[in-house]
């Protein structure tokens, strides 16, 4: 169950807090075999049997959309955030207007290995839509945070992580995603005294 675990419990707060109703892509029917490639997947015991299995329920249907975030979400802990980006951008394209989908793109974008700043702008958008379709969501706020951050903007990027913290406040989420919370505005708050000019 580590794989389960590990995608479950570090980016379930992407699809839970905040969502009126579940997104369309967990709930569309799928064959029988690729529930069952999803469900071996996602209790495999290494990133590398998960992703062959989430390929190979994607061949048995290509609009599996568990399957695709379940394979995004480990090319995204495998370190390979190019494909997985192109992963959540195909599930935006097939299953429109979800915000966890917008604030996978937004992650998957913070984490590139040398974003530029057009790819840092386009994940904003993606954070911001996601904001717009859920205002409640924390993580959109602090998927915010994370690329305003990465765009030199340290006083945004800090009032974003305040509003991911207070929203996560009436939404309590685990300990560990709140902690991650925590350490982005401290982060921020960091960046802004040294980066801030003088008065």
């Amino acid at each position: 169950m580590r794989i389960l675990a590990i995608l479950i419990g570090a980016w379930g707060i992407a699809l839970a807090q905040g969502a009126a109703q579940v997104p369309t892509w967990r709930t569309a029917p799928l064959p029988p075999e690729a529930e069952r490639l999803n469900r071996t997947a996602n209790a495999a015991a290494s990133f590398d049997t998960a992703a062959r299995l989430y390929a190979r329920s994607l061949r048995v249907c290509a609009t599996n959309g568990p399957a695709l975030h379940g394979f995004g979400l480990t090319l995204l802990e495998q370190g390979r955030a190019t494909d997985a980006l192109k992963i959540f951008r195909h599930m935006d394209s097939l299953f429109p207007n979800d915000a966890s989908i917008h604030i996978l793109i937004a992650h998957a974008t913070a984490r590139l290995a040398a974003p530029r700043r057009a790819d840092i702008h386009d994940g904003l958008a993606a954070a911001q839509r996601a904001m717009e379709l859920q205002p409640d969501n924390p993580d959109a706020w602090h998927a915010q945070s994370v690329l305003l951050h990465l765009d030199g903007n340290y006083a945004e990027a800090l009032d974003a992580a305040r509003q991911a913290l207070i929203l996560d406040a009436r939404y309590p989420s685990d300990p560990e995603t709140t902690a991650h919370y925590h350490q982005q505005e401290i982060a921020c708050h960091d960046a802004q005294s040294v980066f801030s000019p003088l008065d």
